[in-house]
């Protein structure tokens, strides 16, 4: 069989492969991650005598965040090992589908299991709610668009650990996050310097009065959506793409 072209057999195959090799340490953090999560909604539900929605939401996305960038940061942990390299490189498998089967892996299928876990919790806090007596809450707040929103991001993140993950060969999660934290200082720096430049001594008293017409209408309505488009629809293509090349570089 040719390993030229994307072949959907093999790419299934790559991910119950990649299920077999982590499947007890998944097992053991899905599993933590639950019983962690259910004692604190219990402690939660019991002293304010309800369900509260936001500190489900808000516990669930730390686990999911965290671990879900974690999982992903150790996705190509074979591609950089001595000992595993060259069995993960021989693989009759092209860069696309090695890449696409983590990808599905620590994003989408990452993400249903999360949410099932998350369910299950608020299924069980609502009985143990019934239980003593509390008020309990609608599972649909589970499903609504803040919700799916957090999700959005996380996928536009998650696409930033995994190429740390394709990029950097030991202690991936670290010099992601610490590469993330100096981007976001030079950032913040070249604004600053920019903003010094443009409005010079008006910066420090800078306010939407300070704009003319036209810029202000640009700084409050079109720059907004710009920054949307490109945060919702092109940092996470571009970066899965550069883990593509980098992922292929490697693997030359």
């Amino acid at each position: 069989m040719s390993t030229d072209r994307f072949n959907l057999n093999r790419l299934s195959l790559l991910i119950k492969r990649q299920l077999v090799v982590n499947l007890k340490n998944l097992l053991i953090a899905f599993g933590a991650s639950f019983g962690v999560l259910l004692i604190i909604f219990f402690l939660i539900i019991y002293q304010a005598h309800s369900v509260p929605f936001a500190p489900l939401v808000s516990i669930s996305f730390v686990v999911i965040f965290l671990g879900g960038f974690i999982f992903t940061s150790i996705g190509f942990d074979e591609l950089h090992s001595t000992d595993k390299a060259y069995q993960y490189l021989t693989l009759p498998a092209t860069t696309l589908e090695k890449l696409a089967s983590i990808w599905i892996l620590t994003s989408v299928s990452f993400v249903i299991i999360s949410l099932f876990i998350v369910v299950l919790v608020a299924i069980l806090g609502n009985l143990f709610a019934m239980i003593i007596g509390a008020n309990t809450t609608s599972l649909n707040l589970l499903f609504s668009y803040p919700i799916l929103h957090l999700l959005w991001i996380y996928f536009v993140i998650h696409s930033i650990f995994l190429l740390g993950s394709c990029y950097f060969k030991k202690n991936n999660f670290l010099k992601t996050l610490l590469t993330l934290f100096l981007i976001g200082i030079i950032i913040s720096i070249y604004s600053f310097v920019n903003s010094l430049i443009f409005f010079g001594s008006t910066f420090h008293s800078f306010n939407d009065q300070n704009l003319n017409g036209d810029l202000k209408v640009f700084m409050t309505n079109t720059f907004p959506i710009i920054i949307k488009i490109v945060a919702g629809y092109i940092v996470a293509p571009f970066f899965i793409l550069v883990s593509f090349f980098v992922l292929k570089e490697r693997q030359v």
